[in-house]
């Protein structure tokens, strides 16, 4: 990935470097990555993380209902990931003027991405 510190390619070399990868989600709300490569993202109209690996292959790696709105999601130094669910969609400036938020506001983490089977 030199070539995105280096000044002297022309945009369309640079191009020529991308690859587009779908995690066919509508929206996320974040992402994270980790040592391996592996790509989290977060789908929060059907509340599930995918996992994108350097392969490129993605599959669901979470589905449940507590995700709500998962953001800003990171893998700590032990392979961990951990997923705030923040609700930003039952809250007033989406709902209308009511507060809908299912307290307490969760943050979940995952097992090891090695347990499940992922590196």
């Amino acid at each position: 990935m030199h070539w995105l510190d280096d000044g002297n390619f022309s945009p369309a070399e640079l191009a020529s470097h991308v690859e587009q990868v779908r995690g066919n989600t509508p929206t996320t709300g974040g992402i994270a990555i980790d040592d391996a490569g592996t790509i989290y993202l977060s789908g929060t109209d059907n509340r599930r993380i995918l996992a994108i690996g350097a392969d490129g292959k993605v599959s669901t790696l979470i589905a449940n209902p507590r995700l709500i709105w998962s953001d800003a999601m990171w893998v700590d130094n032990d392979g961990f990931l951990w997923i705030p669910a923040s609700q930003q969609n039952p809250t007033p400036g989406f709902t209308g003027g009511k507060r809908e938020v299912n307290y307490p506001v969760g943050i979940l983490q995952n097992a090891d991405p090695s347990e499940a089977g992922l590196e």
